[in-house]
């Protein structure tokens, strides 16, 4: 019995050794683990100092390789996707539950180059809250040289809570002038619209070789986030150039109150025709800026070889490009994409308001296209565009009025 006794006491201290063993283990592992990709110091705040240093180290491509062989997300892509998971669930995102999702706090560190104001906004719905006064560089910015509608000057909203109503003036409600010393004020009463942004699922999915997941570079990593970013922004893109009347966003083509104009001859637009659009559409006290035209490629080619008219060696479009990738149209800006379907939109863009909830996020298929050597990835945002004044847009169509 006593020699018994003996060996348990053993056996039990030898247990607890290797209990102690396999903790010191684990915790060299941590410390391994965040001395090469280490957490943020505190969660949540991703903007400044330490924290910002260390989200910034968020690797796409180390994310993608822990999915796609099935291991447990640490380190700084986990303490992001956690957060991701906490913001969705406050605004009562509808994110697949598969998803992974990158937190606009973490984007904003991961895109931060300069920071920018923009005044309160009071958001109306379930939600309720306010759109931060102090909005960082994001994921707009990041690609706002390949953006057709900021580069033309539309008003973004980013990280919104709830619902957005923006009240906008469409008539001054009387006419303004000079009046006697002693004269009555003359009484305006401005017509108002209240367009509303709300939520709505934005999904786009593109596709990168095995290989390429393998790398990581800083050239690829650039590259994957541009296309899994970059992939969702155009869809939001292609609705307000396409949508249509019954859609989620409707197109500006679509919107009941724009200007609509055809062209004489199929395809082909003449100089007045343009020129008819902007006296359609300007308005009292619209800067010069806001102003522009969106077109395709096809409709761009055939302007730089049309001339103004009989006996005028101009055409209607120069070839220049400037600095931003913006051409010159009839004395305004000119962004062409072939996202713009067969028409030629001018309007004042800065009235074209856009808003954007929450992060991104996605979802990695490795099985579709596996026999191809791609990974499927699917980006998921949340997102809504609305025109202030349909009438501060004009559209002339590719097509010929019909007779009937």
């Amino acid at each position: 019995k006593t020699r018994v006794d003996e060996i348990n006491t053993t056996v039990e201290k030898q247990n607890k050794q290797a209990e102690e063993l396999e903790e010191m283990e684990n915790r060299a592992k941590t410390i391994r683990t965040r001395a090469v990709n280490p957490l943020p110091r505190g969660n949540g705040t991703f903007d400044a100092g330490q924290n910002l240093r260390d989200v910034q180290k968020f690797s796409f491509t180390r994310a993608l390789n822990l999915m796609l062989s099935n291991q447990n997300l640490d380190g700084v892509e986990a303490e992001v996707f956690a957060e991701g998971a906490k913001e969705a669930q406050s605004r009562a995102l509808g994110f697949s539950p598969s998803a992974k999702i990158i937190p606009m706090s973490a984007i904003r560190a991961l895109c931060k180059k300069n920071i920018h104001n923009r005044a309160d906004f009071t958001v109306s719905g379930t939600s309720g809250g306010t759109v931060a006064t102090d909005v960082h560089s994001n994921i707009w910015d990041m690609f706002r040289s390949r953006l057709v509608l900021s580069r033309l000057g539309a008003t973004v909203f980013d990280n919104l809570t709830g619902n957005l109503k923006l009240p906008t003036q469409t008539s001054a409600g009387g006419d303004l002038g000079f009046i006697g010393e002693t004269a009555a004020a003359t009484e305006l009463d401005p017509e108002l619209n209240t367009p509303e942004l709300s939520p709505h699922r934005v999904s786009a999915y593109t596709n990168i070789s095995t290989q390429m997941t393998r790398q990581s570079t800083p050239d690829v990593e650039a590259f994957i986030t541009r296309n899994l970013i970059e992939t969702t922004l155009r869809v939001i893109e292609n609705s307000v150039f396409n949508g249509g009347s019954s859609d989620t966003v409707v197109g500006i083509p679509n919107m009941t109150g724009v200007n609509l104009q055809n062209v004489a001859t199929a395809d082909a637009p003449t100089w007045g025709e343009v020129l008819k659009m902007q006296g359609d559409t300007i308005g009292a006290g619209v800067p010069v800026e806001a102003l522009g035209y969106a077109l395709n490629g096809t409709i761009a080619t055939t302007l730089m070889s049309t001339k103004k008219g009989d006996g005028v060696a101009d055409f209607i479009m120069d070839e220049g490009v400037g600095n931003d990738g913006i051409k010159s149209l009839a004395g305004y800006k000119a962004a062409v994409s072939n996202l713009v379907g067969s028409n030629i939109i001018f309007g004042i863009w800065e009235r074209l308001f856009i808003g954007q909830w929450g992060g991104i996020a996605m979802l990695v298929n490795p099985y579709t296209n596996a026999k191809n050597g791609k990974v499927e990835i699917v980006a998921e945002t949340f997102a809504d565009a609305k025109v202030g004044n349909p009438a501060n847009f004009t559209v002339l169509s590719m097509a010929v009025k019909s007779s009937s």
